[in-house]
């Protein structure tokens, strides 16, 4: 294998990490299996955190065997939102992809996004994935991705409303950088600090940059689930995510602020409400603790999705729960299919 790293890089694959040395390794390795000989035009930088495990290690291991990879290693550890908005400006490559350390790109994906870097002008490639669990991680790496992509063009508020929570998943998106920063040449990543979402300023940021994007509704990659802590669930994704969509997209796409909360309220926190339930009853919890209702009551107030699909979920009934979750279920396909109009 070529192991050059790239001097003028198209696209660049962010990892910022922490503390997960064997899962990074992973990671390293399910996407330099898709180039026998590295690309030129592809980057992969490693921003490490401060870790005190294996890290470097795992990172060394995939350099020796042929993996170009740029690490840059924190001297302390900058925090989450640190090292997340560190990945804008750790690359000059025109498309950014920046994933986290957890996730397992299926065969052939990275191929496939650098392919469509190569031969389309877009401001948001938006990525599906599946979920899986930490027993299941040899199943995602043996994953190949089909012949046939569906891959579906969208203006800015098209691609807004179908990936609407999911904009928040770093894993998910690949950014034009550079429209972004031909738009505003002033950018500045680290807009939405102490947020633990900083990563929506460019996101959003290309949402109104450019006007042309593309939704791939074929999953590419799995998500390793129950591997999140540090942060208040509804505080992130109520109070925190409403009022980032409201001050970066509020007067370019109006109804942004109600459309993202109603896809908190039922794409994302009835899910981890459950989660948490069954993580509680094992005596853990997996978020720093929070008055969960009187927070979301604050703010939800004004959804009725809330009280229809989130409420329920926190009451001691298990019938309740599971019949409010399974009817949550539900509503989402159905939603999927209006490609989101109930939101």
């Amino acid at each position: 294998m070529n192991i050059t790293a790239s001097a003028s890089p198209l696209l660049a694959i962010t990892i910022p990490t922490f503390n997960r040395g064997e899962l990074l390794g992973i990671l390293l390795d399910s996407i330099v299996r898709d180039f026998p000989t590295w690309p030129q035009d592809l980057e992969v930088v490693i921003l490490d955190n401060a870790s005190t495990d294996d890290t470097r290690a795992q990172v060394q291991k995939r350099i020796d065997g042929g993996m170009p990879v740029r690490l840059i290693t924190n001297k302390t550890n900058v925090g989450m939102d640190g090292n997340l908005a560190a990945c804008f400006d750790a690359t000059i490559a025109k498309y950014l992809w920046q994933i986290g350390d957890d996730e397992v790109l299926h065969r052939g994906a990275c191929n496939f996004v650098l392919e469509f870097c190569r031969h389309n002008e877009f401001g948001l490639l938006h990525i599906e994935c599946v979920g899986f669990t930490k027993d299941q991680q040899v199943e995602q790496l043996a994953l190949t991705i089909p012949e046939n992509v569906d891959v579906r063009a969208m203006d800015s508020s098209e691609i807004f409303r179908c990936a609407n929570i999911y904009l928040t998943f770093i894993s998910a998106n690949v950014i034009n950088r550079q429209a972004l920063r031909h738009h505003d040449p002033n950018f500045d990543p680290k807009l939405e600090m102490k947020t633990f979402l900083p990563q929506l300023a460019w996101i959003y940021g290309v949402l109104k940059a450019s006007s042309q994007h593309f939704y791939v509704r074929t999953p590419l990659f799995g998500a390793l689930g129950g591997n999140t802590s540090g942060y208040r669930l509804v505080e992130v994704f109520g109070v925190n995510l409403q009022a980032i969509t409201e001050r970066q997209l509020g007067s370019t796409l109006p109804g942004a602020r109600r459309l993202m909360a109603n896809a908190a309220l039922t794409r994302l926190l009835p899910g981890e409400i459950m989660s948490l339930s069954r993580v509680a009853a094992n005596g853990g919890n997996r978020f720093e603790s929070e008055d969960i209702i009187r927070v979301l009551c604050q703010a939800f107030t004004r959804s009725f999705y809330l009280h229809w699909f989130v409420l329920p979920l926190l009451s001691r009934s298990a019938f309740r729960q599971r019949i409010t979750f399974l009817l949550v279920r539900i509503f989402n396909k159905i939603n999927r299919n209006l490609n989101y109009a109930l939101l």
